[in-house]
């Protein structure tokens, strides 16, 4: 396992929050996740060498869990920068809290981008991944007959 891989292509999870806690794409949440979670499988495609669905699953897993809390840690910056979330809040019935359903669907949501995520990433290796040097084939040889005539 290369768990420096993995971290590091997790830490796209920050990255993910905070741009989604921003509000800077405000509703386009699941074309960002779709292209961090391409850009996880180019990469571990290329870099995993072996168990590339585990590498890809457990980046994905990682990734969106980080993501997920992060919103849900600063979910008020979120709704105040977040139109449709707020909205959303807004038509929810008395009682309804969206922070705690945001926190109850990102393992839900986490273990979805795991499985995406190792999809994409195997896939990756079949189009990316390094292609082992081509190797001359063995030829066995049947053992040498002695002479029997000399003594």
């Amino acid at each position: 396992m290369n768990w420096a891989v993995i971290l590091i292509l997790s830490a796209l999870g920050v990255l993910t929050g905070l741009i989604t806690m921003q509000g800077w794409i405000d509703g386009m949440e699941w074309p960002l996740a779709i292209l961090t979670w391409l850009l996880m499988a180019v990469v571990l495609g290329r870099f995993a060498t072996k168990k590339v669905f585990l590498h890809g699953f457990l980046t994905g897993i990682i990734s969106s869990l980080i993501g997920s809390v992060m919103v849900y840690f600063f979910f008020d910056t979120y709704v105040a920068n977040s139109s449709r979330m707020a909205e959303a809040i807004s038509k929810a019935p008395e009682g309804f809290d969206m922070r705690s359903i945001m926190l109850w669907t990102a393992p839900i949501n986490a273990a979805l981008g795991g499985v995406l995520v190792g999809l994409l990433a195997m896939l990756g290796a079949k189009i990316f991944g390094t292609k082992p040097a081509p190797v001359a084939p063995v030829v066995i040889l049947p053992p040498e007959e002695k002479d029997q005539t000399q003594p």
